[in-house]
């Protein structure tokens, strides 16, 4: 009897390494985006910490910067600093999930595969994710 194919683990959102003994470094995190305008004001921290929680997305957070600014944050906690536990290669899906666009629109995937680090604001970015550090 052929044994059963081991079931792929869904992945619903980031999980930030420090998440148990670190929650305030996502609040700051919030609010660095904020400050920045790279996510809504109204974005609730509750709903914001899920994104890095490996909780299930009900309420994606809206990205109110560009989409490159999105890659670039992304690219930065997953790939370069791995802040967040490696999601073998699902980390532009798993953004999908997570973020939409100011008008409430999923992110396209295969988009973020072009996209470039954004020259005028990748400072701010960088200065945000330091928190998590």
């Amino acid at each position: 009897k052929p044994k059963p194919k081991p079931r792929e683990i869904p992945y619903f959102s980031f999980k930030y390494k420090q998440l148990i003994k670190n929650q305030d470094k996502i609040t700051d995190l919030c609010s660095s985006l904020k400050y920045n305008n790279l996510i809504s004001q109204d974005t609730t921290i509750p709903n914001f910490r899920k994104v890095f929680s490996n909780s299930e997305i009900k309420t994606p957070v809206v990205w109110t910067g560009t989409i490159s600014e999105l890659f670039y944050f992304i690219k930065l906690i997953h790939n370069d600093l791995q802040l967040v536990e490696d999601l073998k290669q699902k980390h532009w899906e798993v953004t999908c999930l997570c973020f939409v666009d100011e008008n409430g629109n999923s992110f396209d995937r295969a988009k973020f595969r072009s996209l470039k680090k954004p020259k005028l604001t990748y400072h701010k970015i960088e200065k945000s994710v330091s928190n998590l550090k």
